[in-house]
């Protein structure tokens, strides 16, 4: 699927349903985001992370961690770790716990010590069995042992490795099975997400456990992606299905998608909105348990401290708002759709808008009656009228060149309205002509016209498509009505009811004749 980035960031509906309440009803336990112990400070950023129509899951970003939990040989400090657990069991949050054996962020006394094979076994599994008895119950999920492997699928080398081999993995598994039974244990991991060394050796692990009698109950991907480097849809999903049919379950369990370099481009955003879909998509086309973004917003994202002069990578931005481009690339791959509500028709000019504050990119609107938006543009665009509303625009934009710049290409809907910015058309400005404009070499199942008020009749808008992948029909034929409409009026009477004009019906009197409520 790919996506403009005019569209989302222009239109984004006013109200859509929020990520876990569209996870669930596609049938996942979650959707959740990490989180760590100094924003939960910011009262701002812990409201949005509370809200468990939006978030479902919290992991633990660091406090559950080695050098965390157990900083020196044998005492153990849990203020941090019980202080998330806490926030999640009073907002209704499952839990996924992050994590118990990990070559990173180990105090010195592990790295450093002076270790036999016998002590350092004793050691780890004494880690283990404190840590998860402590959390009993209280976990939806362990991440018991994270990145054991190399790119190449060879084992990472690190003190548990070259103290006592690969064995130390199936020793972990058994000390959380044993210290808790019924919590799920994940092996967890980047670079998995489609097919390579790496994802070999983590199916072929689960394979080993397996016949073993080890339980092990599922396979994190943490799916930290660059915008552009996601791998595809299909990708995703033959490689899910792999460990799905060894016999577990699959999350993705870190999921951000970065820029290498800022700020971004509209064609980037565009393609992180796809890039966004394609992951959260495939995860729900093979039944994954849920998904966790790794924090929600970029003002707590790790990726710029550790990648200079990188970022923008989740879908809530530094201020907490969300992006239209990244969230609404999660939403429509969850199934969701704007809830129906209407807009006043905007009105502004090029030099006057509304009050508010930020800014937006190309095609965000930026005015009109009623706007309480971003009135501000990032350069080079301005704040235009268009439509009776004011969009973030260049010179020459209008809107018939809006998909003729930033084409939908491999959809079966495209999303043109939100705000009121296509109510300036009448209803001869919806014939398959203008259709054609907005749609160059491209047919779609539905037009969707969200949050306006706009009302015709006969062959318009809708009527002019067919299925996708279907041809646009000649200039010289008429378009067949298709039967799939987003939402559809009553009558005459509802157009009326919502402010505005109705159609004059068809071309061809002998035409049935629908009507949609746009």
């Amino acid at each position: 699927m790919r996506f403009s980035a005019a569209l989302p960031l222009a239109l984004l509906p006013t109200a859509y349903a929020q990520l876990n309440t569209l996870a669930k009803a596609k049938g996942m336990k979650y959707f959740g985001s990490a989180t760590d112990n100094g924003e939960l400070t910011d009262t701002a950023y812990v409201k949005i992370l509370s809200d468990s129509t939006e978030f479902g899951q919290i992991t633990p970003g660091n406090s559950q961690k080695w050098d965390s939990i157990e900083p020196s040989q044998g005492t153990f400090s849990y203020t941090k770790g019980d202080a998330i657990v806490s926030l999640a069991e009073t907002n209704g949050q499952l839990l996924r716990c992050h994590n118990l054996c990990w070559h990173s962020q180990l105090p010195s006394w592990v790295t450093s010590g002076t270790w036999t094979n016998a002590t350092l076994i004793a050691a780890l599994k004494n880690h283990i069995t404190n840590e998860v008895t402590h959390y009993k119950g209280k976990c939806y999920a362990w991440d018991v042992v994270n990145e054991a492997f190399n790119d190449d699928g060879t084992y990472r080398t690190d003190v548990f490795y070259n103290t006592i081999g690969p064995e130390y993995i199936p020793i972990a598994f058994e000390a959380a099975a044993a210290a808790d039974p019924t919590v799920k244990l994940y092996y967890n991991d980047y670079n998995i997400e489609s097919s390579g060394g790496k994802a070999t050796a983590a199916l072929n692990l689960v394979k080993s456990l397996k016949a073993r009698g080890i339980k092990i109950d599922g396979v994190g991907l943490q799916a930290h992606f660059i915008v552009g480097s996601t791998p595809s849809l299909s990708a995703q999903v033959a490689n899910l299905n792999t460990f799905i049919a060894a016999g577990v379950e699959v999350a993705y369990t870190e999921l951000d998608i970065r820029f290498t370099s800022l700020p971004a481009t509209t064609s980037g955003l565009a393609q992180q909105t796809t890039d966004y879909y394609n992951t959260v998509a495939a995860c729900v086309q093979v039944g994954c348990v849920g998904i966790t973004i790794w924090d929600y917003t970029d003002k707590y994202s790790w990726i710029p401290s550790t990648f200079s002069g990188q970022g923008d990578a989740l879908p809530w931005d530094s201020n907490l708002v969300k992006k239209a481009g990244a969230y609404y690339g999660i939403v429509s791959a969850l199934g969701g759709t704007a809830t129906a509500t209407t807009t006043a028709v905007p009105t502004t000019s090029a030099t006057t808008a509304p009050g508010g504050s930020g800014t937006q990119v190309h095609w965000g609107q930026c005015g009109g009656n009623g706007w309480t938006g971003p009135t501000a543009c990032v350069s080079p665009y301005k704040c235009t009228y268009s439509n009776d509303c004011s969009l973030c625009q260049e010179f020459g934009d209008t809107w018939t060149s809006l998909n003729q710049r930033h084409g939908v290409k491999d959809d079966r809907s495209l999303l043109i309205g939100g705000a009121t910015c296509v109510k300036g058309f009448s209803a001869k400005g919806f014939d398959r002509n203008y259709v054609r404009k907005l749609t160059p070499r491209r047919s779609y199942a539905r037009l969707v016209l969200q949050t306006g008020s706009w009302s015709g009749s006969g062959r318009r808008g809708v009527a002019a498509f067919r299925k996708a992948g279907q041809p646009i029909l000649p200039e010289d034929q008429e378009p067949i009505p298709a039967p799939h409409a987003e939402v559809q009026a009553t009558g005459a009477e509802e157009a009326t009811r919502n402010g505005s004009g109705s159609g004059s019906g068809s071309e061809d009197s002998n035409d049935s004749s629908v009507e949609f409520h746009l």
